[in-house]
């Protein structure tokens, strides 16, 4: 499965193979991660599970051209901005 480009991860796990689904999150968190990190300081994990969950949610309304690490950065951001505007 390491040789699939995100494109078929996303159409795997939008056919319910969570296996897609974990490689897709092994291989973008360090860009979420920064995302968040940049965003809302600290360690930004929580936003970044946050942002994963909300991603994999959304996997069924996907524009198949954004790319997955793109969707992942927009959750990121827009899982910090809540937690800012929370504190």
């Amino acid at each position: 499965m390491d040789d699939l480009d995100d494109d078929e991860l996303v159409r795997r796990a939008r056919d319910g193979d969570v296996h897609a689904y974990e490689k897709l999150i092994r291989r973008h968190p360090p860009i979420a991660h920064r995302t968040a990190v940049l965003l809302a300081g600290g360690d930004g994990d929580d936003a970044v599970k946050e942002a994963f969950v909300k991603a994999y949610s959304a996997l069924d309304g996907a524009v198949q051209s954004i790319a997955f690490c793109t969707t992942a950065r927009i959750r990121a951001t827009t899982a910090c901005r809540a937690c800012v505007s929370a504190a």
